[in-house]
């Protein structure tokens, strides 16, 4: 009998720790998961560009913070859009924009299943999120009311000022650094 009870213990020792060890790793795999940008590396496309130096695939490519690597729209009025093409329908509900500047004064963000023209950005685009304003700062993260299924993404810029409300700089442009889309 005696040597049963220590038996039994160290198999229920086991299994505890077996089982810890499989919910830590289902957590971690979540954690991932949530973590993971969706948008990162994928096709980007723009309204405009104001130069090869600053095109839309530079606003994908992890680099939140690098002058010299961002999405610059042409010099010229709002409206500005810039899409990204997640390559399949996926489950989203935030999505982080890194402004160089704060110029946007009216901005959406706008989702489709499909595209009737990948170039031009025709499609049937529902508008999930709409701001009235100017970004409070220029890490944008946007919680959406509920999580989306799309396969486009899109930022929108209604009307934007050539000034930058926090510098003396003024440039009738619309650049950010990063568009990242999480789950």
């Amino acid at each position: 009998m005696k040597r049963i009870i220590p038996k039994i213990g160290k198999c229920l020792i086991g299994l505890a720790l077996c089982l810890t060890s499989t919910f830590s790793l289902q957590v971690v795999d979540v954690q991932a998961k949530e973590e993971t940008n969706l948008a990162l590396n994928k096709t980007a496309v723009a309204s405009s560009q104001e130069a090869n130096s600053v095109r839309p695939s530079l606003a994908v490519d992890g680099d939140t913070t690098s002058r010299g690597s961002r999405w610059g729209s042409a010099v010229k009025n709002a409206p500005h859009w810039i899409y990204i093409d997640l390559g399949e329908e996926q489950s989203f509900n935030v999505v982080k924009v890194f402004w160089e500047t704060r110029k946007a004064t009216a901005y959406k963000i706008q989702i489709a299943q499909t595209l009737t023209n990948a170039q031009t950005g025709e499609g049937d685009w529902q508008t999930v999120k709409t701001f009235t304003d100017r970004p409070k700062t220029l890490t944008d993260e946007i919680v959406l009311d509920q999580m989306y299924q799309a396969r486009y993404v899109r930022l929108y810029i209604d009307s934007a000022t050539a000034k930058d409300p926090d510098s003396d700089g003024s440039w009738n442009s619309i650049s950010i650094y990063e568009m990242e889309i999480y789950a």
